[in-house]
């Protein structure tokens, strides 16, 4: 499924474009982008910035000692 975002305001460069997303990877960035049978949506200015959590993982932690 595609998706295209308008009007976004990328974080790290404070200026807004709009984003063509194909199976959750992104395209296109760029401004005045054609839908081509996208779904769209407005952002309206909104901040689009990197993903917050990141997932590390503590093997000592996660499974018992036995099993390492």
């Amino acid at each position: 499924m595609a998706l295209l975002f308008k009007n976004a305001v990328l974080a790290e460069e404070n200026k807004r474009c709009d984003i063509l997303m194909e199976d959750g990877v992104i395209q296109k960035l760029g401004s005045g982008l054609a839908a081509n049978g996208a779904a769209v949506h407005d952002l309206d200015g909104r901040v689009v910035t990197p993903a917050f959590c990141a997932t590390p993982t503590h093997l000592d932690k996660a499974y018992p000692y036995d099993l390492l």
